[in-house]
């Protein structure tokens, strides 16, 4: 089913909040002008551009998971360690919100969205740091 007008600007107008959004680890540390949310997930994403066919690596997934792998913090917040939130509630609260961007952008596109989500905690640590080095 494809979404309405309606639902995809409700979604986009959410996903917006992250330009304002400030990273949480870079304001507990005092960091002058930290960066947003959206600026890390911009400079993720335009990273992935950097791999080619010799890296054997699908350059348009991975970038399509550094678009999705921060939108649920738009509702659930920037949580770090030092939130006092468990890993498992956090992950809970995260599906939740990307369970609620697919109602909003129709099934095609709110199912990729779930399904990029849901893979990247279920790929190690040290396979993300291989793909991204200098970010993780």
């Amino acid at each position: 089913m494809a979404a309405s007008p309606a639902s995809c600007l409700a979604f986009l107008k959410q996903i917006g909040r992250l330009k304002h959004l400030k990273r949480t680890g870079w304001v507990l540390r005092k960091v002058d002008e930290p960066e947003t949310v959206s600026g890390h997930m911009y400079r993720m994403a335009i990273m992935s551009f950097l791999f080619d066919d010799d890296d054997g690596v699908d350059r348009d997934r991975v970038m399509k998971m550094c678009l999705v792998h921060d939108m649920a913090e738009s509702i659930v917040g920037d949580l770090t360690p030092h939130c006092g939130v468990s890993d498992e509630d956090k992950h809970q609260r995260e599906v939740a919100a990307i369970e609620s961007f697919r109602s909003l952008v129709g099934q095609k596109a709110g199912t990729e969205m779930y399904d990029l989500f849901m893979f990247i905690p279920a790929t190690s640590a040290s396979a993300q740091e291989t793909a991204f080095p200098c970010v993780i």
